[in-house]
């Protein structure tokens, strides 16, 4: 067999380190990712493996190791192998915004943006796209949930991926459990906490991963526990994460009719639709939303009706508004429900793609409600007896391919607010994570490949209904409509079939719309 060239980021420690050792010991041309300096890891390194500096929490990452390539001749990619990852062991509210942002940097959108940086080499190989996430994507994860979100993210991204490069470069996940790596201390793992745990050797792990690449499986999850727990996770859900909020949920706790509602992306769409509801009901609604004049005029409307309406002009893409908008929901706080429904979409071929708007889509749809919801948490902004509200998208059954960025930033918030559910039920606030399918919007219809069908799409005015609904009854999730539901069970259990589904539903139709850049 020919020598393959490899390249594995986070190569310099644990997982990463095995997987540099043993490629180079196969004979393969391997190039290892890390940000420590050459002369503190050429000693660990095998002797002919490649070595680029290169920190991935920073923006520029991709550009450097593409410049790496260029210097040493490199222009066939066999195996692209994502396994840099950090973390942070915790309660959610106690984690830093610096740790929040370095964990999606790193474990989402580094990923994200070296694909797209590096993909014209794997195309020329017709290589291996290959990412290294965990088993806690099948888990609720309540002391790691950004971790487990941006895991998830990078599924849901790999996922629609694949559909999009089928023949050109084939993507596969494989899920390791825990790893007796580095990692857990640097994260903050206890001792107690780390006991608690089975950790697999890194050599080990590492043989599993490389087999599973070889083997060419688009899913792999590494040793047959971990296999039967991760198992556990996806179908007893509706069991398992019940019995684990009910272990932490408060004796004797009083509730009352929600007075004041959060809504974000509240001037239009779904967003003004829940916003409506609530002030209909007499209630006071707190809209953020970047259009100002669309606020405006929502404004002016509801306020005519029994409630009250009150409206923030804030853009959820920039990180630096986020400290106005913690302060004046403080200062207008505390609240009884916290819907994070702000969203945004870029429909068209991933390897096209502008990679600003790629960033500022995941700005809006991950970092903000994950900064914003560790803020209301530990300034109790949040009403105990509360609901949060995160509305993920039907992607996360079914795949988005042509928006895989959108699909993995609705996985990884739908993985956060599952894991955010066990350490909200001791103080008794219920979180609801909302699944909608096609609806009935104007930024739906600007964003679909073809809108014959827009008639047959739900009514935002139906979904917030639903959507009220849920919250009072407290449940944790929601497919709003039957046919949407079916869908979801199909996709739950089958994933294989609505992929190949939404190849020919949605994929050709991209294709077809803007087969060379952006639809």
């Amino acid at each position: 067999m020919a020598r393959r060239t490899v390249l594995i980021t986070g190569g310099t420690d644990g997982i990463g380190l095995a997987l540099a050792r043993l490629y180079a010991s196969a004979g393969e041309r391997t190039i290892v990712v890390g940000r420590r300096s050459a002369e503190e890891v050429l000693e660990r390194l095998p002797p002919r493996v490649l070595y680029c500096q290169a920190d991935l929490a920073r923006p520029d990452a991709p550009e450097v190791v593409e410049a790496f390539l260029v210097e040493h001749d490199i222009e066939h990619l066999d195996i692209l192998l994502h396994n840099a990852g950090t973390g942070w062991f915790g309660r959610p509210e106690e984690q830093s915004a610096s740790s929040i942002d370095e964990v999606i940097d790193v474990n989402l959108w580094t990923p994200i943006a070296l694909t797209h940086e590096l993909l014209p080499h794997l195309s020329a190989a017709k290589g291996k796209l290959v990412f290294v996430t965990s088993m806690v994507t099948e888990l609720p994860s309540p002391e790691f949930t950004v971790y487990a979100a941006t895991k998830a993210g990078l599924e849901g991204f790999a996922r629609s991926l694949r559909i999009e490069l089928q023949g050109e470069v084939s993507v596969h996940v494989v899920r390791p459990g825990a790893t007796r790596t580095g990692l857990h201390a640097k994260v903050g793992l206890t001792s107690e906490a780390a006991r608690r745990r089975v950790f697999a050797p890194a050599d080990e792990v590492a043989q599993g991963i490389a087999r599973a690449v070889d083997r060419g499986l688009p899913w792999a999850t590494i040793g047959m526990v971990n296999r039967l727990v991760s198992c556990l996770g996806r179908y007893g859900e509706d069991v398992l994460d019940p019995l684990l909020r009910f272990g932490r949920r408060p004796w004797g706790r009083s509730r009352r009719e929600p007075r004041k509602i959060v809504v974000t992306g509240a001037a239009d769409g779904i967003g003004r639709a829940l916003a409506h509801q609530y002030v209909s009901m007499g209630r006071v609604v707190f809209g953020i939303d970047v259009d100002a004049d669309k606020g405006a005029r929502t404004r002016a409307a509801l306020n005519k009706l029994p409630g009250h309406f009150e409206f923030l002009r804030a853009d959820l893409a920039a990180r630096e508004t986020y400290p106005t908008i913690a302060g004046w929901l403080e200062e207008k706080g505390p609240f009884d429900i916290v819907i994070h429904n702000a969203g945004i979409n870029d429909v068209g071929p991933f390897r096209d793609a502008d990679l600003a708007t790629q960033r500022r889509l995941l700005e809006v749809n991950l970092r903000a409600p994950l900064h914003l919801s560790a803020d209301l948490l530990a300034n109790e902004t949040i009403s105990a007896h509360g609901s949060l509200v995160y509305l993920s998208s039907l992607s996360r059954y079914v795949s988005y391919p042509g928006a895989a960025v959108y699909a993995a930033t609705k996985d990884a918030l739908a993985a956060y607010a599952r894991g955010l559910s066990i350490t909200a039920a001791e103080r008794d606030i219920a979180v609801l994570t909302v699944f909608p399918g096609p609806t009935r919007t104007e930024h739906a219809r600007r964003h679909s490949p073809d809108n014959r069908t827009e008639g047959k799409r739900m009514a935002p005015d139906e979904l917030a209904k639903s959507i009220v609904t849920a919250i009072s009854a407290r449940r944790s999730h929601l497919v709003p409509g039957l046919g949407n539901a079916a869908i979801a069970w199909l996709g739950h259990c089958f994933p294989s079939l609505p992929e190949r589904i939404m190849k020919r539903a949605i994929w050709e139709k991209v294709r077809e719309s803007d087969p060379t850049g952006r639809s």
